[in-house]
């Protein structure tokens, strides 16, 4: 009897240890209705980022299979994870793109899965950095380092220079994360939206020039991201995949902005790995010049139209697949043309347009160092208050029979650039910006605007040309803005120049 009770008591046992195995609580196997879960569903990486997946098993009564097994394996365009851990590495990648991390129970059909995101990154892109260029290239970057283009976007400090003190505009300087624009004209400043996602430019401008404050796109500025209007042509390696408020390789217009990414040339010191020298010429073409300065210095959008800079351009690329510029019927970026004029730029970012109408134009470099500062405004090569650095292409329009206008003690009354660049377009002031296009204005091109708010400036007609007497120029006629004087201005035009 006693042995029968026994063998009773073993076999229970065993029942119940087989119901234990056969999922019937905590700590179980898996039963045919168990299911699988994993978190996070949806994640956004960067190149090379790490993230750990975690991966929850139930049984059939909604109770957590804490010994349950799983597996784990990552779409290879995405990266790799590790098979028992769950922790997952972003791959390299150029463009977004888009897979899945699978978590499988193992020993049954149950998976589930998590969409994976990858953005790129400025290292994942190929560039290296201007300091990277410092060692091998110390004579242009030690300029380059105080120009416009290197403090055309700068991290936000107290102190920095054309910053104002006090601050106004309504701005808490404690949320600005850049400063935009290098200060010769206008500071713009950079701060974060509500979820720290992406940058805005605050409506508050702040003119160097003025010291006054005005605002800009007051009613909309929140729903126009800096990523979109602005980014492209003030930082070194935009990438609209990297999605991160930070989407750039370099603050400022660096090296790389105009050289093309230098991961590769630096390792190899080859000039065959610099983008803007490819094909392997061993120069920057005039072309391929004008090209990289028009990619920020025009003004239009995209091919998609989503940006209004040139979207995925690289130097040594052709702009005119990345980019198409403002078309001439545009009100806001031209002024009215009139016949036998040159087009006219009345918004700034439009001097590479304006170039093109020159005849036989060269590149910008003939003009201005990028490299800069060479103490002259706008990185100019010779001072724009002489004649020298016109004279050296065209030495033969020097003196009074091509300009007719005096010459006074071997100085010339006027210069070169006040005929052929009056400034007619707007950045921070009123026609602060000189026109490029290198032709000069005729006085009746005005006519066409007369009696509206803003009247077109001309080569006769300017701020610094026939506006109020001159006591050092008593013979110097003045010419109104109205009809009679445009009409008494081009009638001189005529005589000297053909009507």
């Amino acid at each position: 009897m006693r042995n029968l009770l026994c063998v009773a008591i073993v076999s229970l046992a065993a029942l119940l240890a087989l119901g234990c195995s056969s999922g019937a609580g905590p700590g179980s196997g898996i039963g045919p209705a168990a299911s699988i879960s994993i978190s996070p569903k949806s994640v956004t990486l960067e190149s090379g980022d790490t993230r750990s997946f975690s991966a929850t098993v139930t049984d059939a009564g909604g109770q957590q299979v804490t010994a349950a097994e799983v597996t784990w394996s990552a779409d290879a365009a995405i990266g790799s994870i590790d098979s028992a851990t769950g922790v997952f590495t972003a791959a390299q990648v150029t463009a977004i793109t888009v897979g899945r991390v699978t978590a499988k129970a193992a020993g049954t059909a149950l998976s589930a899965t998590a969409d994976v995101t990858v953005t790129a990154t400025a290292e994942s892109l190929g560039y290296a950095g201007s300091p990277a260029c410092l060692s091998c290239h110390a004579d242009k970057h030690g300029p380059w380092s105080q120009s416009s283009h290197a403090l055309s976007l700068r991290g936000y400090q107290p102190g920095l220079p054309g910053v104002p003190d006090p601050w106004g505009g309504g701005i808490d300087p404690s949320g600005v994360a850049y400063v935009l624009g290098a200060g010769a004209y206008a500071r713009q400043f950079l701060i974060p939206d509500t979820e720290g996602r992406e940058l805005l430019v605050h409506p508050s401008r702040y003119s160097v020039a003025s010291g006054a404050w005005s605002a800009v796109h007051p009613d909309d500025w929140q729903n126009r991201p800096w990523r979109v209007h602005c980014a492209g042509c003030h930082v070194t390696g935009f990438d609209e995949s990297i999605q991160a408020p930070r989407p750039f390789a370099e603050p400022g217009v660096g090296c790389e902005a105009c050289h093309g990414p230098g991961a590769e040339h630096v390792a190899s010191g080859s000039e065959a790995d610099i983008p803007s020298l490819r094909p392997a010429d061993g120069e920057i073409t005039a072309a391929r010049a004008y090209d990289i300065c028009a990619s920020c210095h025009s003004r239009g959008r995209s091919p998609s139209g989503v940006y209004q800079f040139a979207e995925g351009f690289v130097p040594g690329a052709e702009l005119s697949d990345h980019f198409t510029p403002v078309a001439e019927g545009d009100a806001e970026a031209f002024w009215p043309r009139a016949v036998g004029a040159p087009l006219v730029s009345r918004l700034n970012y439009q001097q590479a347009i304006d170039l093109r109408q020159s005849p036989g134009h060269g590149s910008c470099m003939d003009c201005h160092d990028p490299h800069g500062p060479t103490g002259f405004r706008a990185q100019l090569r010779e001072a724009p208050e002489t004649d020298a650095l016109c004279l050296g292409c065209h030495g033969e329009m020097a003196g009074a029979e091509h300009s007719h206008h005096p010459v006074n003690a071997g100085v010339p009354t006027v210069t070169c650039v006040a005929c052929h660049m009056p400034r007619t377009a707007t950045s921070a002031l009123p026609q602060d910006i000189a026109s490029h296009a290198m032709l000069p204005i005729p006085p009746s091109a005005t006519a066409l605007t007369l009696g509206q708010p803003e009247a077109m400036p001309n080569s006769c007609m300017s701020a610094a040309c026939h506006q109020q007497a001159d006591p050092a120029r008593p013979a110097m006629p003045v010419y109104p803005f109205d009809a009679t004087g445009v009409a008494a201005a081009q009638a001189q035009w005529n005589l000297w120049y053909g009507g």
